[in-house]
């Protein structure tokens, strides 16, 4: 659907928006209809131009059916509007609309008589609607009608129903004044008030058949009362670091990490992770599409981002292999070939290294210019071994490293054939949709990348850099020049935070709640940056093609789908409406699968369809040079803002967390609140009194501008000239 009127062009007030009955490629306002449908109508059908030439003429209005075929048609109909209340709405009050449905059906069908049954119907909406015997205000007429139950009834029979609903001289005279405009009839049901117990219309989704997992999802723990609940992150990397605190290690190491690419995870060296922003994230991370779902529209961390951050190669074979399992003995035997010392029993666990064994022994024995080739790649492989299971992939034990991972650092030389960008980003996805789900505490991954992915590209997150004395520059050691740092290496050192959030999940929830579109960077990377020049050098690392392919990601017992095609502007090409996935089971089976239970297993062959996908990536990349431009498609706003989760934050803690009355967010709700008014109002039953009815469309109308302007923060001349014309 098309959410841009045809008649004033305004994106504003989309629950008024009614689409073509035909093809519903095109929409319009209730309120800009040439001729506005007689106020009595439930609901409204409209076509436009083009559907309105094709359709057949003729007044379908007037036409005499069978009473008891409509009536069977009015019940079908009622039976699916059921199962759409039970889909979206809580069981209190599903099961009082189930009753009352099925009372409103039971009296309906049990006359066999046509005209008892059409005489039933109009006293029982008499009775419900325009009886104002038992109220002695306006206001008390008003609730009465509110309260009236939405039915919905063929378009052959809406004349005669309408007869008996508003056969009044008063209410006659209203239709004359505002007749039923051509070729429209009862369909479309009216949007409940935002400020029902059903929540999904305030913060969605809307449309559940994109995020399907949100009753699991941990947003949804927030509106359940889990305010303040914080992840706790595990990093087995600060014995690692302590190692290289006052000097870099010995240029013979350094060039062993160059030639294994590990060299710009190494430069990046450590920032402190706050886990305050990174549960914010989590809450907005969603394990149905792999994306973060902020207001301005779905982003997540692409490959782009781990090979400039990082300065890891995409390009190589998938990182996998044999969970082994191994004896204590074979362990200490095995850890003495590969890292030059013996652990004891203690310093095992499992088929893991305590890593603080491994980092004294590297302390006592560093490399010099006189240490064997086989003391260097020992101490090459202990620090590569740290940096993959410490920083890259950390799980959540925070003290041990699976010995697992040294099976691809066996020979240095062939380490860098891997493709370690790959891995690290399908560990990240992992570990977030882990996270993301109800009633988890702890989380693991590559948690330094995730906070410098957000401070990169979310302004209010961001803070200032305040320590100038950071080694950014070329390391020299001789004749050796070792190349600058990727971008991960700028957030080292001392920040100021006087100008952004700190340690409050409230504060950075209420931030991204509110997230306008300018304070979101699709492309913090500039090509003239020198760290961009630097990485472009390797086409293992800087390749759109590799940035763009559609395909499995794999660590081991890990497989994650990269969808780079609902992210196209952070790659500087127009986004289109992506689809949903086309397997969610098979993602769902895929998250189930690790290393539990699974000893000894050869990840290999286990994901042999998705590594042969990997190896014949190149075949799913998408086309950059047809969707040049960084906007997004038609339509592509209308559709986000029906499936994503608007606002994560309770309504009524969005005081306490610093927010103000101004602020985007509550405008927004109130502008829900004042559309589904109006839509209230404008789809209520006219009663005998003139006057109200004047007055309330009068007052729909002032709400419509309402709301437009805290939408929109302007009116469009049209709804200021109707406005004007209702009052006078």
């Amino acid at each position: 659907m098309v959410t841009i009127c045809l008649q004033c062009g305004d994106k504003g007030f989309t629950n008024a928006l009614i689409e073509c009955e035909k093809c519903q490629n095109a929409s319009v306002h209730r309120y800009c209809l040439d001729v506005i449908p007689d106020i009595s109508d439930e609901y409204v059908r409209w076509l436009c131009d083009d559907c309105k030439a094709e359709a057949p003429k003729g007044n379908i209005g007037k036409r005499k059916v069978d009473l008891a075929t409509v009536q069977t048609e009015e019940n079908n109909k009622k039976t699916r509007r059921v199962k759409e209340f039970i889909v979206n709405n809580n069981a209190s009050s599903k099961q009082r609309y189930e009753e009352n449905i099925v009372t409103d059906i039971n009296e309906s069908t049990t006359s066999t008589n046509d005209s008892t049954l059409e005489n039933k119907v109009s006293d029982q909406r008499d009775q419900k609607c325009i009886s104002s015997s038992s109220f002695d205000s306006d206001t008390d007429r008003l609730r009465s009608c509110s309260k009236k139950k939405r039915t919905v009834v063929s378009s052959e029979n809406v004349a005669e129903e309408q007869m008996h609903v508003t056969g009044s001289a008063n209410t006659s005279s209203l239709r004359d004044e505002f007749p039923k405009h051509e070729g429209t009839t009862a369909a479309e049901p009216v949007i409940e008030p935002v400020w029902s117990t059903d929540s999904q219309h305030v913060y969605g989704p809307r449309d559940a058949s994109l995020l399907y997992l949100q009753a699991k999802h941990r947003s949804q723990a927030v509106m359940e009362g889990a305010i303040d609940e914080t992840l706790r992150g595990r990093r087995a990397d600060k014995g690692l670091w302590s190692l290289f605190q006052k000097r870099h290690p010995h240029r013979r190491v350094l060039r062993n990490l160059v030639r294994m690419g590990f060299y710009g995870v190494y430069r990046c060296g450590r920032i402190a992770v706050d886990y305050h922003l990174i549960t914010a994230l989590v809450e907005r991370w969603r394990q149905e599409t792999h994306t973060f779902h902020f207001r301005t529209g779905e982003a997540t961390v692409t490959l782009q981002d781990v090979a400039l951050m990082w300065g890891l190669r995409i390009e190589g074979r998938p990182v996998t292999g044999v969970d082994v399992t191994r004896s204590v003995g074979d362990c200490q035997v095995y850890c003495q070939l590969m890292l030059g010392f013996t652990p004891t029993e203690s310093q095992l666990r499992g088929g893991s290294l305590h890593v603080s064994a491994l980092a004294s022994h590297m302390k006592n024995r560093p490399v010099t210019d006189d240490s064997s080739e086989e003391h260097v790649e020992q101490y090459t492989r202990g620090l590569a071994f740290m940096l993959f299971g410490g920083v890259m992939c950390s799980d959540k034990t925070s003290t041990s490293i699976s010995l697992m991972y040294l099976q691809n650092f066996e020979v240095i030389d062939e380490v860098g054939s891997y493709s370690w960008g790959s891995a690290v980003l399908a560990f990240l996805y992992r570990e977030l949709c882990w996270a993301a789900h109800k009633n988890k505490s702890n989380i693991g991954g590559p948690l330094q990348l995730l906070q410098i992915w957000a401070w990169m590209r979310i302004s209010p997150l961001t803070p200032v850099h305040v320590d100038k004395n950071v080694d950014m520059s070329q390391i020299v050691d001789h004749d050796n020049v070792f190349p600058i740092p990727p971008y991960g290496a700028r957030w080292i050192g001392r920040m100021s935070y006087t100008q952004s959030s700190r340690h409050s999940v409230r504060l950075y929830r209420a931030i991204l709640d509110q997230m306008l579109p300018h304070q979101f960077s699709w492309q913090p990377y500039d090509r003239t940056d020198p760290e961009f020049i630097t990485l472009a050098k390797d086409r293992d690392i800087v390749n759109q093609s590799l940035w763009l392919l559609t395909c499995p990601l794999i660590c081991f017992s890990l497989v994650e789908i990269y969808r780079p095609e609902r992210v196209l502007r952070q790659f500087g090409m127009r986004q289109h409406i992506p689809s949903n996935p086309s397997n969610p089971e098979c993602d769902i089976a895929l998250h189930k699968s690790d290393r539990r239970g699974n000893a000894g297993r050869n990840w290999e062959e286990h994901h042999n369809r998705y590594i042969f996908e990997w190896r014949n990536r190149y075949k799913h990349t998408i086309d950059a040079s047809t969707l040049a431009g960084p906007t997004s498609e038609k339509g592509y706003d209308a559709w986000y803002e029906r499936h994503t989760r608007r606002f994560v934050s309770p309504v009524d803690t969005l005081r306490n967390s610093g927010l103000q009355i101004g602020d985007p967010i509550f405008m927004d709700m109130v502008a829900d609140k004042l559309t589904s008014m109006s839509m209230l109002i404008r789809t209520r039953t006219p009663n005998d009194d003139v006057a109200l009815n004047d007055l309330l469309e009068k007052y729909a109308g002032v709400v419509d501008v309402a709301a437009c302007m805290l939408r929109n923060r302007r009116v469009p001349e049209h709804m200021l000239h109707m406005s004007t014309t209702r009052e006078a």
